[in-house]
Parts: structure tokens; C-alpha cells; sequence
């Protein structure tokens, strides 16, 4: 709390600064700078609570939401996971393959997402709410940028590789070759010549049959940041209009439930497997016999709980925000009452190009 008390404090004094000062005499006015300062600290934090006030923040904020942003999220993760594990898109059973084409459409990808995203936040500098939500937005943009980008270095560095090995096989083939007697034909076509290979060659080399790393799925830890950024200012408006609205009470409610289902259900399985296995609560792993210990098995049950809770959570914040904002706005489409349409119409083109990964 403290922390995003002094961050609204230091957007607070750079508008103050984007301002012009009359100085008073030549002078600097100390006085005059403070209560600018606060000014623009209250404007900033609470422009006023009505309905109205936010109806037309949704409205100036152009991003999707409601159904074309449930749309566009689903979407977004669908593309996320594909890429992450080394899955083209539109094709899930191919592998990624072309490096230097995905990485060019990363880089596309950021700048148009990103822009968008600063031009958004930019429009709805009235409420730090939407702020909050814009840098959530740019988080995943970043995020699905970062993925892609590394899954595109770990597929150029791999054929940099093969590359590498093709060429030094080539040297040890005409090395061989050279070495020979003079009484083999030098014209002889080797060029259907079946050369063996031991599995662990074939398996280097071959592309298909290699299982990808998952390293680009790391990036998703930065992403649980933007989303708790996000949430920050979803949940604030969320306590104005709790009590105004009932859809609002209702969708809220149905969010929590379903997080408190999914999160007691993987304690209830963590805590009741090693009962159903046997009639001892006993396990065997390469030959040793595991005891479930009453212990230790709450402990994981209480860790599942919150591991579940928290992947939830941060899976099913964006629609559960793409909802509320459709509610306060009384648009379920999200693609009506825009101030700019155009400029919702690049997100969603932007958001859509890691789908032509290959």
C-alpha cells in the first residue's frame, strides 16, 4: 500500500511538472508548488466516484473487453502456451522451426501491442485504476513478446548447431576420403550412400523427434506481477460499485467460489491420494517403500491449496475483469460506445500475430 501510495505521488508530481508554474516575482513559489503537488495528487487518486465518471473511462479506454476481450485473452493463451512449448499455433502438430521469422514477428508484435498500450493508458490518466489495468495489459504483451523471442533464440541457436555439426562431418568425411587408396573411383556418386548413425546422433539432428525446452514458460512469473498491478485497480473499482450493482456482487462472488472449489479440491486430492493407493497409505518408488506420513501429507495438501488458488487466480483475473468492465459499461460485446474504434481494431490485429509463428 505504501509502495503504490508513493508511485500515484510520483505520477502526481510529473503532471504537476507537465504544467506551467507562474512564478510569482522571479521567484519560485515553494507554497504554490506543494499545493499544486496535492491538487493534482487528489485529482489523481479520486476523480470522483460516480458511475458516470467511470462509464466514460471504459469508454475512452478503447482496449477490448467483455466478449471480444474474453476472445482476445483466450486467444493470447492459447498462443502463449503453443509457443512456449515449441508448438506452431495454427498447427499444433508441427514444431516451431523457423527462428529468424519468429523472432521478426515478436519484435512487430511488441511495438504495435506496446504502443497501443502506452496510447490507452495515456487517454485514462484521469483514474489510476485504468492505469493499473494498462500496465497489465502491456505485461502481457511483454510477456508474450519474451516467449516468443526465446523459444525463436533457442530455435536459431539449435540450427546454429546442427549447422556446426553438418560442416565438421563434412571435414571428416573429405579428410576419410582423401586418405583412401588411389585404386577407389575419386567420381564414385556417394550421393545415395545410406550412412549409418546411432540413435543419439539421429536424435540431435532430428527435429521432430526432439523434445522442446519449456524455458520460455519462465516468462510467465513476470506476468503474475502484472497481474496483481492489474487486480490492484480492478478491485478498487470493483468496492465502488459492489453494493450499486448486483451484477457486480454476483460475478464477484461466482470469481471467489470458484477459486475456493478449485483450490480445495486439489488439497482434498493431495490429502487423500496416498490413502487410495493402498490400504497402508503406502508407495513404492524405485524400490523404496514411502510412507504417507499424516504430517507431511497436510503440508503438501495446504501447499496444493494455495499453488492451485494463485494459478486460478492469475488464469482466470483477465476475463473475470474483461466481465466487470462489460457490466460497469453495460456492454457485452465490448466493441460498442468506443471513442476510437481504430485504435482497438490495432490490438487486436496486434495481439493475433504470434498465432503466425511457424
Amino acid at each position: 500500500m505504501i509502495l503504490s501510495r508513493l508511485c500515484l505521488l510520483l505520477i502526481a508530481v510529473c503532471r504537476t511538472f507537465a504544467l506551467p508554474i507562474e512564478p510569482e516575482w522571479g521567484i519560485f513559489n515553494l507554497d504554490s508548488f506543494r499545493n499544486e503537488i496535492a491538487d493534482n495528487f487528489k485529482a489523481f487518486v479520486s476523480p470522483g466516484n460516480e458511475l458516470g465518471g467511470l462509464i466514460e473511462e471504459i469508454r475512452c479506454y478503447d482496449l477490448p473487453y467483455g466478449g471480444l476481450g474474453i476472445l482476445s485473452h483466450l486467444l493470447t493463451y492459447y498462443s502463449v502456451i503453443c509457443i512456449g512449448i515449441g508448438r506452431v499455433p495454427l498447427w499444433p502438430r508441427d514444431l516451431l522451426r523457423h527462428g529468424r521469422v519468429d523472432i521478426f514477428i515478436s519484435v512487430i508484435f511488441f511495438l504495435m501491442s506496446g504502443a497501443v498500450s502506452v496510447f490507452a493508458m495515456d487517454k485514462c490518466a484521469n483514474r489510476w485504476q485504468f492505469i493499473c489495468i494498462g500496465v497489465w495489459k502491456e505485461t502481457m504483451s511483454v510477456t508474450t513478446a519474451a516467449v516468443t523471442g526465446h523459444r525463436s533464440y533457442i530455435l536459431i541457436r539449435e540450427h546454429m548447431k546442427q549447422e556446426k555439426e553438418k560442416e565438421r562431418r563434412g571435414r571428416h568425411y573429405r579428410s576419410n576420403r582423401s586418405g583412401r587408396s588411389r585404386r577407389v573411383d575419386q567420381t564414385l556418386d556417394v550421393s545415395n550412400v545410406q550412412v549409418y548413425r546411432s540413435p543419439s546422433h539421429h536424435c540431435k539432428d532430428s527435429w521432430s523427434s526432439k523434445v522442446p525446452s519449456q524455458a520460455p514458460l519462465f516468462w510467465l512469473i513476470p506476468y503474475v506481477l502484472g497481474v496483481i498491478v492489474g487486480m490492484t485497480g480492478l478491485l478498487s473499482i470493483v468496492t465502488q460499485t459492489y453494493e450499486s450493482m448486483e451484477a457486480i456482487k454476483q460475478l464477484t462472488l461466482f470469481y471467489g467460489f470458484v477459486l475456493l472449489a478449485y483450490g480445495l479440491l486439489a488439497a482434498g486430492y493431495k490429502l487423500m491420494a496416498p490413502l487410495l493407493r493402498n490400504d497402508q497409505g503406502e508407495e513404492n518408488r524405485d524400490g523404496w517403500e514411502v510412507v504417507a506420513v499424516p504430517f507431511v501429507r497436510g503440508l503438501r495438501s495446504i501447499s496444493s491449496f494455495f499453488i492451485v488458488l494463485i494459478t486460478v487466480f492469475v488464469g482466470v483475473a483477465a476475463i473475470y475483469s474483461d466481465l466487470v468492465l462489460a457490466v460497469i459499461a453495460g456492454n457485452w460485446s465490448g466493441n460498442e460506445d468506443l471513442s476510437d474504434e481504430r485504435l482497438m481494431i490495432v490490438w487486436f490485429i496486434a495481439k493475433r500475430l504470434p498465432l503466425l509463428v511457424i
